[in-house]
């Protein structure tokens, strides 16, 4: 198990953002990012070099990608006196400045994209309320349709009993002809008879006469 070294610096709970060197009191050797590996955090002794600047914002107002300090317990380390620490304030400013930009930028682009899908969301109702006047229109026309054909059903029908009727009224006619033909031949039978009638009396008058 190491050695557990006690600090001689109270730590510091007002950190404000801003840029820093972390380092260790002891050995004179300060945190660094990696000249062979950017991914790895090394440690190495103290200058003035840029991959041994540590930029600390408040959390969750700003869209970079940030290292997150976590203190592990009061024995795991040295403890960073505020006395020592070196804050740059203007490139602090300026990256500040940076960030609310790029956070401007950013509401501006979503208020656009809200806009849009503002924009977006009218067209889609008009869309539907056209869609719902075609769906009435095309259900009305499937009515006419329908009424159409139960109009022509009935046509047909009436058409084919009037077929029907003049048939038998064709037939009533050729029937009837002959009826007339043979009443009327009846007629002048009955007629001849008659006048033969008319005939006989009067010679059985002059018989009755003489």
């Amino acid at each position: 198990m190491g050695e557990i070294y006690l600090s001689q610096y109270t730590s510091d709970s007002n950190l404000e953002p801003g840029t820093y060197r972390v380092f260790n009191v002891r050995t004179a050797t300060a945190i660094q990012i990696s000249d062979h590996d950017p991914t790895r955090i090394v440690t190495w002794e103290r200058h003035d070099g840029k991959n041994q600047q540590v930029h600390i914002w408040h959390t969750g107002e700003e869209p970079h990608k940030i290292w997150g300090l976590e203190r592990l317990g009061d024995n795991s380390g040295e403890e960073i006196p505020s006395a020592l620490l070196a804050v740059r304030k203007d490139d602090f400013d300026a990256k500040m400045e940076l960030v609310n930009k790029e956070l401007a930028e950013r509401q501006e682009r979503i208020a656009k994209k809200d806009r849009e899908l503002l924009q977006l969301q009218d067209e889609l109702s008009s869309a539907k309320g056209k869609f719902s006047e075609l769906h009435n229109l095309l259900y009305k026309r499937d009515e006419t349709i329908h009424q159409l054909q139960q109009d022509l059903k009935s046509k047909g029908d009436a058409l084919s009993h009037a077929h029907k009727m003049n048939e038998e009224s064709a037939n009533l006619r050729n029937q009837h002809n002959p009826m007339e033909s043979k009443l009327s031949q009846q007629q002048a039978e009955t007629a001849t008879l008659q006048s033969k009638m008319d005939r006989v009396e009067y010679f059985m008058s002059q018989v009755d006469n003489g």
